[in-house]
């Protein structure tokens, strides 16, 4: 289930999720999710766990991000950090 939420809530490929679970077949992770959605169409209990930890995933997500850009926007104005530099670390 957890690789199930990890490729909802983040934009990491299938092989960099099964390598965070120590899987190094992207097929393996693929298994999972289908696996995990198969369970939550047959099972209310387990629909009713993923969408609350899916839910719980992405409003931690959320927070983190607003808390990035929050810093970014102050460093910004504190001449910690200039334009440019947002922009180059965006083209790697």
């Amino acid at each position: 289930m957890a690789m199930t939420v990890a490729r909802e809530v983040t934009k990491a490929s299938l092989p960099e999720i099964g390598c965070q679970f120590g899987i190094l077949d992207h097929t393996s992770v693929l298994h999972g999710i289908d696996r995990t959605f198969r369970r939550t169409r047959t099972d209310e209990s387990t629909a009713l766990e993923y969408t609350i930890l899916a839910r719980l995933s992405r409003d931690m997500a959320n927070r983190r991000r607003a808390r990035e850009r929050a810093w970014v926007q102050e460093a910004l104005a504190l001449g910690q950090i200039i334009p440019a530099q947002l922009n180059l670390e965006a083209a790697e």
